[in-house]
């Protein structure tokens, strides 16, 4: 009798399962697969457009700034990581650290309550990208931003 295998069909046809956030634990959410945290743009004086969320969404996704704010204080595999030079530039232009990103982050955006914009988070899932290869984020998933608009991702 042959049985049919689950995994192997999955891993044969590539489907990436994404989930939502649970919005209690972003860095064990992204431990058990794919995140996708859906936003719709609202576009204001400038062209590029910030970021609104569901109130839980903003929620999940401020924890996660905060955690990885705090997450080379913890593991010194990721510290490495973190001070590493970003993708992301700062306002004067200049390179900066991934932990000074995270860090303004948290300070300009996530402490006063102020909208994210694209420009700001499409750095993010290029650190949790290169977070798997520290400790804490070790073959977690991946992060998706979704425009619920028009289906693209950033």
């Amino acid at each position: 009798m042959n049985t049919i295998n689950l995994d192997d069909i999955f891993t044969n046809l590539n489907i990436t399962v994404q989930a939502l956030p649970s919005r209690l634990d972003p860095l064990a959410d992204l431990q058990r697969s794919n995140m996708r945290v859906d936003y719709s743009p609202r576009f204001g004086k400038t062209a590029v457009p910030f970021m609104d969320f569901s109130k839980g969404d903003r929620r999940w996704l401020d924890h996660l700034i905060e955690e990885l704010a705090m997450i080379a204080d913890v593991y010194p595999a990721d510290k490495v990581i973190m001070l590493g030079y970003s993708t992301a530039k700062r306002g004067t232009g200049g390179k900066q650290t991934w932990q000074q990103y995270v860090d303004g982050l948290y300070v300009d955006k996530v402490l006063p309550r102020k909208d994210y914009s694209e420009s700001q988070l499409k750095h993010l899932p290029v650190l949790i990208d290169q977070l798997r290869g520290g400790k804490r984020l070790a073959g977690c998933g991946t992060l998706e931003f979704r425009n619920i608009t028009n289906g693209k991702t950033l």
